[in-house]
């Protein structure tokens, strides 16, 4: 589910890489803004982001280089778990109000 999500997700990205890391399944580029999808099933965008793709996808340790760097980016949302759906959510939802049941 989490896979088939986000190769859906990444069709929409400039750019898109699944990462080897122990939490973090993979990085995109949306315009200027950075997803995080993480291996839980959670994507969330962090505006204005996009600089920091080369450098997540170059370090060593991609959750060192996201807490550093990325996690405290200003403005973040989480975003529809809906595979395809890049919408932001409510912080406790997981679904867009098109796709809430």
């Amino acid at each position: 589910m989490v896979l088939r999500s986000i190769i859906q997700d990444s069709e929409k990205c400039l750019e898109f890489s699944k990462v080897e890391s122990s939490n973090i399944a993979a990085v995109g580029v949306l315009g200027s803004d950075l997803i995080v999808w993480f291996k839980g099933g959670v994507a969330y965008i962090y505006p204005e982001g996009s600089e920091h793709y080369r450098g997540i996808l170059a370090s060593d340790s991609k959750g060192t280089y996201f807490h550093q760097k990325i996690k405290k980016i200003p403005n973040c949302g989480k975003l529809c778990s809906s595979a395809g759906c890049l919408k932001r959510v409510a912080y406790q939802s997981n679904r867009c109000l098109d796709h809430s049941f």
